[in-house]
């Protein structure tokens, strides 16, 4: 900013607030850029999460089947009117006489709501977690970056972050309206545990979220001759 203002005064950029920001905006898009080719960072980075996406659907398809469920997302793709084939893995009648504390039978869903409510704190706390390490760009941030490759990966990112918040807003009603079985609640709460621990341990190892003592700003200097 310092640096914009002897622009500013010098007339090397045009007069006003918006063209200095826009000015700092681009030498901050030039650090960032020599920084992510010193480092090798990549915005594709952001998008590696969805990688275990497939191996989430498969296990929970997995699940569906054990306990008997009629439907699963693979299902709809998979069969003509969208319903399990139980030839493929069979339900498994084990899991009927399987108990959970307060619950006798894991193929019925909670009738204390104790197991949906969990996973929704989980869910919530883990997109919490995520928005405060890394808060989802502005249009203005998108439209700053330098190309449109970057500005697309952005998007995108930021668009899927978006779909997650709200998935995680709605995910404890949901659960409860259309009666989960209680394996498959357990088997998420399993597993967004795990995500949620994993956030914490980086963020105590990595140091992700420590607050620092900003720079303290710096007045024009001009000299004139």
């Amino acid at each position: 900013m310092r640096q914009a203002k002897i622009k500013e005064q010098r007339k090397e950029i045009p007069y006003g607030p918006k063209a200095v920001e826009k000015w700092v905006e681009q030498e901050v898009q030039k650090k960032r850029e020599l920084l992510r080719l010193k480092y090798g960072y990549r915005l594709w980075v952001s998008l590696l999460p969805l990688a275990s996406a497939p191996a989430w659907i498969i296990n929970t398809d997995v699940v569906r089947r054990m306990i008997g469920m009629k439907q699963s997302l693979i299902s709809y793709f998979t069969s003509e009117n969208g319903n399990i084939d139980p030839s493929l893995i069979p339900p498994d009648p084990s899991i009927v006489q399987e108990s959970f504390l307060w619950i006798p039978n894991l193929t019925v869903a909670d009738p204390l709501w104790v197991l949906p409510i969990t996973l929704w704190a989980l869910v919530v706390s883990q997109v919490y977690l995520r928005l405060k390490d890394f808060p989802l760009m502005s249009k203005k941030q998108i439209q700053s970056l330098p190309s449109i490759k970057q500005r697309l990966l952005a998007e995108l990112s930021t668009r899927i972050r978006e779909v997650g918040a709200l998935f995680g807003l709605f995910l404890g009603p949901w659960l409860i309206y259309v009666q989960v079985p209680s394996a498959l609640v357990l088997y998420w709460i399993a597993a967004s545990g795990t995500l949620v621990l994993e956030r914490l341990l980086v963020r105590r190892l990595v140091g992700v979220g420590k607050s620092f003592k900003p720079a303290t700003p710096m007045n024009a200097r001009l000299k004139i001759k």
